[in-house]
């Protein structure tokens, strides 16, 4: 794991040559970039051996200063303990409220950036002043300024375990769900803690699991439960309200059924303002002119309410000749990574193997007015406005109108784009957008900030597929362009 700004990482390493104090085969290593410091992480019982590295779990906080980490303690019972990066010093985190160790496996550890809070999963009983009942998993908050453990996730009415959990990015909302037991019976349920606010916690027993958090927590992708709940024949992920409990499914493929077998190794993503979601899905009815027969990358766009197919080759008439997969998003929140075996999604691809794909949902924010720059750019041409007015005067603001995803400008021709570039960056860009298939569009560009005029820089595009399509193949370097589709009438 590395973090938020690059400067360290921790990883497991395999010591194949003997080295006083440390025994060969797998460790658990912190390494500071700049300076070159490699630590090696010791436990309650000396250096921290991963026997199965893959299967190693830790978390770095994202400043790169906290390691919680899975302590195999001399006890036979796994601990969750905490190792300071500055200090190389450690202790552990699943106590008793006298200072003993935890009498239960404690794993699943997470730390906030500041190292204060501690969040894991433990079967122990004796982590609270009150004594629970000792076998099912919950879920623990520890707070090490005021030295105390609080329980957070509870088990079911029918003494269903907590199976797992998640994070917000800015360390404030936590969200849980249940694991199944019994059978289609007892289906678990999704439940939203703030942190901020002991005893919090909602409930969301038709979303079956959580996959992803946005950036504040507002909102959450996860596996809708619709009924019947056996053979779900549609397999729709959904988005959630953890504000509101609005929950918005939408189709997903067969993969995503509520009891298929999907694994988790690659989860959809959520992008940091919880408007777009990313997944992989070989279903070819999702949108039209997916017809290879494998694993591609979609996106939804929650709020307008369609999917957009990011594999799409170069052509822009159907799906990449080869799988993509393995979404992940950036710690912008807006910047989606995915990689593919595909030879068509861009031009130059020889090499006959994986390629990785950056897909821009949606520029920054850099007035810091709750509206994403691309979209004023689009739309008003300037970063003027500031989201309180009423542009077209329909009694809407300009903020409640990017939220809604509706024009702020009473127009329907105006369009924004999504760019796809390869991962080693520069070179062409890729312009995606959500289409009706015979409709014309062209492209229009611009190069400054509240200057100039758009320009179309396209021939008339009239995609075959629900996904637009339009390569830049000679972008100006040096400085950041604006694009817009318009509707050509």
């Amino acid at each position: 794991q590395i973090s938020a700004d690059g400067a360290s990482v921790s990883f497991v390493g395999e010591q194949s040559t003997p080295v006083s104090g440390l025994a060969l085969g797998s460790h658990l290593y912190h390494l500071t970039i700049p300076s070159g410091s490699l630590q090696v992480i010791t436990g309650v019982s000396g250096p921290v051996p991963a026997a199965i590295p893959d299967l190693a779990v830790f978390h770095l906080s994202a400043n790169g200063r906290w390691l919680a980490f899975e302590d195999y303690h001399t006890a036979g019972l796994l601990q969750v303990s905490l190792w300071d990066v500055g200090a190389a010093t450690n202790h552990v985190i699943s106590v008793t409220p006298k200072g003993k160790l935890g009498t239960g496996v404690s794993t699943l550890p997470w730390v906030s950036p500041d190292g204060r809070q501690i969040l894991f999963l433990s079967t122990a009983a004796d982590l609270l002043t009150s004594t629970l009942a000792y076998g099912p998993i919950r879920l623990f908050l520890r707070d090490e300024v005021q030295g105390v453990t609080r329980l957070i996730g509870r088990v079911g009415p029918t003494n269903q375990e907590v199976e797992g959990y998640l994070m917000s990015a800015d360390a404030t909302t936590a969200g849980w769900w249940l694991k199944q037991t019994g059978g289609i019976t007892t289906v678990g349920g999704a439940y939203i803690s703030d942190l901020r606010t002991p005893g919090s916690q909602n409930s969301f027993p038709s979303v079956y699991r959580l996959y992803g958090l946005n950036t504040d927590g507002r909102f959450a992708v996860g596996l809708y439960r619709q009924e019947p709940v056996e053979n779900d024949p549609s397999g729709r992920l959904c988005r959630l309200d953890t504000k509101t409990g609005e929950i918005v499914p939408f189709p997903a493929g067969l993969e995503w059924q509520l009891w298929g077998a999907r694994p988790i190794s690659s989860p959809p993503v959520i992008s940091g303002d919880g408007r777009f979601i990313a997944f992989e899905s070989a279903e070819g009815s999702l949108v039209s002119g997916d017809d290879n027969g494998t694993t591609d990358v979609f996106v939804r766009d929650v709020v307008a309410g369609v999917t957009i197919l990011a594999s799409i080759n170069r052509q822009g008439t159907h799906s990449g000749n080869g799988p993509s997969s393995t979404p992940t998003l950036g710690g912008d929140g807006q910047t989606l990574m995915f990689r593919s075996w595909a030879s068509d999604l861009a031009e130059g691809d020889f090499n006959n193997t994986r390629d990785f794909f950056v897909l821009k949902l949606s520029s920054e924010d850099t007035d810091h007015d709750g509206l994403a720059d691309d979209w004023e750019i689009a739309y008003f041409g300037s970063l003027d406005r500031d989201g309180t007015g009423d542009f077209d005067g329909d009694g809407v603001s300009d903020a409640a109108e990017y939220v809604a995803g509706t024009s702020p400008t009473n127009g329907e021709s105006i369009l924004r784009v999504m760019i796809l570039q390869a991962g080693q960056g520069g070179g062409q860009k890729t312009l995606l957008w959500s289409a009706v298939p015979g409709k014309r569009y062209q492209v229009q560009a611009r190069n400054r900030v509240g200057e100039g005029n758009w320009e179309t820089v396209s021939e008339v595009v009239q995609p075959l597929t629900s996904t637009g399509k339009w390569i830049d193949s000679v972008p100006v370097v040096g400085t950041e362009t604006y694009y817009r589709v318009v509707l050509v009438e």
